[in-house]
């Protein structure tokens, strides 16, 4: 009787499986250079602009409270400048009051629709005074951009750290 089952030699298929382990490999390896160097680019940016931003700073003095009004000047503490300033007044109720900066005429005001063009340089102090929704505020936050990236720098100030003076 004749066997009709036929295969493949031992010898071709081990120089196949060598081939298609080598070939996978290739792949494999192609991907990963790209990703890593991807990724790696990614990680310097974003760790540049923290490094840069680390540098921005701003700071709360003398906040009055008087009459639903709130004034007070902000400086910039930092040693990069600093744009797209944006008060938050949260309130004991959790609603909040947002509002973005700008400085015309030489005044600091306020708009509440996006997006204020006030730009602080290092060590530039604006005064302000701004209506606010009542009484019931709990703390005051100032949000930045830092130079023209989206890094937030912020200071926040608590009621019992409002002067009320009218």
């Amino acid at each position: 009787m004749i066997d009709m089952r036929k295969g493949v030699s031992p010898l071709i298929a081990t120089v196949l499986l060598i081939a298609f382990t080598i070939a996978v490999g290739g792949i494999i390896s192609v991907w990963l250079t790209q990703f890593a160097g991807t990724t790696t680019e990614t990680v310097g940016k974003e760790s540049q602009i923290q490094i840069t931003c680390g540098t921005g700073g701003i700071a709360f003095n003398n906040v009055n409270y008087c009459n639903n009004n709130l004034s007070g000047e902000i400086t910039n503490t930092g040693s990069i400048s600093l744009g797209n300033i944006t008060f938050t007044v949260l309130y004991t109720n959790s609603s909040r009051e947002l509002f973005y900066v700008n400085y015309s005429n030489g005044a600091v005001n306020k708009q509440t629709s996006c997006c204020g063009n006030m730009v602080m340089f290092p060590a530039e102090k604006f005064n302000f005074n701004f209506p606010i929704g009542g009484s019931n505020y709990e703390i005051l936050r100032v949000t930045t951009n830092c130079t023209t990236v989206r890094v937030s720098d912020e200071v926040s100030i608590n009621k019992n750290e409002i002067i009320k003076a009218c």
